[in-house]
């Protein structure tokens, strides 16, 4: 079969996500609203289309980061953006395909145009994410085009059930702490302002600053996101409040029927407001219909105390884990090295300090 590539800067948003719609794999991830939204910063939003003679088979939105050095690094970025040292070609669960009988050929085509978009913009790096319910297995042929495979994976929750019934399958302690938020008179609201992403961000550089981290700036651009995803149904924020003081958020991503929990803020009080949250927003999406719950991706393998917790708490949902792949391709070894080196130099010069001293002894 005969099919034709598009590679486009610039799409309707209303064509470009009509065709999602037929795929219970799209998410928002794959949508114009959300790649177009990181244009306030900086980036250039990339969109791949496949045609054959029975119209569009398959699309992938990506973005085309110039600079992916951290935030709080000055001096780094500014050498990064000047010297082109580190910018990166990503996407999220994609691509859309809809014609399974040629998969193999269709995705081939995608990898191939991601190098091409990649080589014409001077790349550093490519990486992207397949999506969790496709369970096509692409991991060959991205091996074909040198991209290496790290296994990732996340619980999804079918919200096809009955609200009680669903409660009732969960386990005792997470029953207990729901009960428990309930009768500390722990509130569950829907922000519906426009200063919702400030109010959740400021709550998240509370957190940052109880656990050492730095704080990242808080983007002014509320406005253009609130018009972009939340009053277009694709972005909501639901947080648990006490007397008025916010005590967790959660920000989700929502799209055909399928919400992702993107993002998580807690406060240094803890009344179990994480389980209590979690749980209603769940409820709220059964109520609205939703398909899908997904708690976010976590590390099949966890190496850490920290990754465990995560994968426990993402767990006790009873959602169906589901397994995907993370594929990266370094373009340019030589200024990826140098992206590491920029992006945390405190760390390689105590690697370095530390292979010194081994050395010597």
């Amino acid at each position: 079969m005969s099919f034709k590539i598009k590679i486009l800067f610039s799409v309707d948003d209303t064509d470009w996500n009509s065709f999602l719609y037929k795929s219970e794999f799209s998410t928002v991830f794959q949508t114009s609203n959300w790649v177009k939204n990181y244009q306030n910063m900086g980036s250039k939003p990339v969109f791949i289309q496949i045609e054959s003679e029975k119209g569009i088979v398959a699309q992938l939105a990506a973005i085309i980061h110039k600079n992916s050095l951290r935030h709080d690094n000055i001096l780094a970025k500014n050498l990064g953006s000047k010297f082109n040292i580190s910018s990166i070609l990503t996407w999220s669960y994609g691509p859309i395909i809809l014609d399974l009988e040629n998969y193999s050929e269709i995705f081939s085509l995608i990898i191939s145009s991601l190098d091409k978009i990649a080589k014409q913009h001077n790349v550093m790096m490519i990486r992207g994410s397949t999506p969790p319910l496709d369970q096509n297995d692409p991991k060959k042929l991205f091996q074909k085009y040198q991209y290496s495979f790290l296994p990732w994976s996340t619980y999804i929750v079918s919200l096809n059930q009955n609200e009680d019934l669903f409660f009732s399958s969960l386990d005792k302690k997470t029953r207990y702490d729901i009960r428990k938020s309930e009768k500390n008179n722990l509130l569950f609201e829907i922000p519906q302002n426009a200063d919702y992403p400030k109010e959740f961000y400021e709550l998240k550089n509370e957190e940052y600053k109880r656990n050492g981290k730095k704080v990242a700036p808080i983007s002014n651009s509320y406005e253009k996101r609130w018009k972009n995803l939340y009053q277009n149904g694709f972005e909501k924020i639901f947080v648990t409040k006490n007397k008025n003081h916010i005590l967790s958020g959660i920000s989700n991503i929502i799209f055909n029927g399928y919400s992702i929990q993107h993002a998580v803020a807690n406060s240094k009080i803890d009344l179990s407001a994480g389980t209590f949250l979690t749980w209603n927003v769940i409820k709220w999406a059964m109520k609205n219909n939703l398909k899908y719950y997904d708690v976010g991706g976590i590390n099949p393998n966890p190496s850490s105390k920290k990754e465990k917790n995560i994968d426990f708490f993402k767990s006790k949902w009873n959602g169906q884990q589901y397994s995907y792949g993370i594929y990266t391709k370094i373009l340019d070894q030589k200024k990826q090295i140098i992206s590491v080196i920029l992006g945390n130099p405190r760390k390689i010069i105590k690697k370095l300090n530390n292979y010194l001293l081994e050395t010597k002894t």
